[in-house]
């Protein structure tokens, strides 16, 4: 529910997308639409002394690369959401660090359950065979993170259900051909994975997907998409599809 929003009732819902609206730290100087986002200080703000910042500004740089190559240039002062390969040359920078913390973030193998094959159970379980999650953390996340357990519920979380870490599939080949094969799909499954390089490690995440389920007689086509449309035509006209 991070995205739910509590506002008044006469609030029009096409302000919240381009007008400053809410009670935060900052308030809104220049918002340029897939360009940047200028705050300063919000001298109303609540909490006495805060924040500690008089201006902050968002550059859209969807490209992971380009984000690092920015910090490492001196252009911005910090990113998020750094590829995993990129992690040794930052701390051999002197002008930058890498800094890791647990998180609740996770990429996830998306589909549409209602539409042929993914609506056949014994497909999504094949998918899951085929899924060897320990190579994907070591050769697309050079090691960084850790293996998720099909549910968005992190370790951290208090009601994380500890049986989750015993109830992760194993990669296991055989089993993924013989459940496609109880699904009506003997000679394998044909996939178009669209993937993007807006998140990092997305892309690299796909090859090492597709390059372990291949032996499982899943093939699959991996559609790189543009960054900057990523989400709003690819996500979410599936999510609404």
């Amino acid at each position: 529910m991070y995205h739910a929003r509590i506002t008044p009732s006469d609030v029009d819902p096409e302000r919240l997308a381009s007008k400053e609206f809410g009670t935060g730290p900052f308030a809104l100087k220049e918002h340029v639409a897939d360009e940047r986002i200028v705050l300063i200080r919000n001298s109303d703000y609540w909490w006495e002394a805060y924040p500690y910042l008089d201006e902050v500004t968002f550059f859209f740089i969807p490209d992971s690369e380009t984000r690092a190559n920015a910090l490492t240039a001196g252009a911005i002062d910090v990113i998020h959401d750094l590829a995993a390969s990129r992690v040794p040359d930052l701390e051999a920078s002197l002008e930058a660090r890498a800094s890791e913390s647990a998180s609740a973030a996770y990429l996830n193998l998306a589909m549409d359950v209602t539409a042929p094959p993914f609506d056949n159970l014994l497909v999504r379980k094949a998918l899951q065979a085929a899924t060897d999650r320990e190579a994907i953390l070591e050769e697309a996340q050079f090691g960084k993170g850790g293996i998720a357990y099909d549910h968005p519920i992190p370790p951290s979380d208090p009601h994380f259900w500890e049986g989750s870490r015993d109830a992760i599939p194993p990669y296991d080949v055989e089993q993924a051909k013989a459940l496609l094969a109880q699904a009506g799909y003997p000679d394998g499954i044909d996939l178009v994975l669209h993937t993007s390089t807006s998140i990092a490690t997305m892309v690299e995440m796909a090859v090492v997907f597709r390059e372990k389920a291949a032996p499982a007689g899943i093939r699959v086509e991996i559609q790189r998409d543009p960054e900057e449309n990523y989400w709003t035509d690819v996500w979410m006209c599936w999510l609404s599809a």
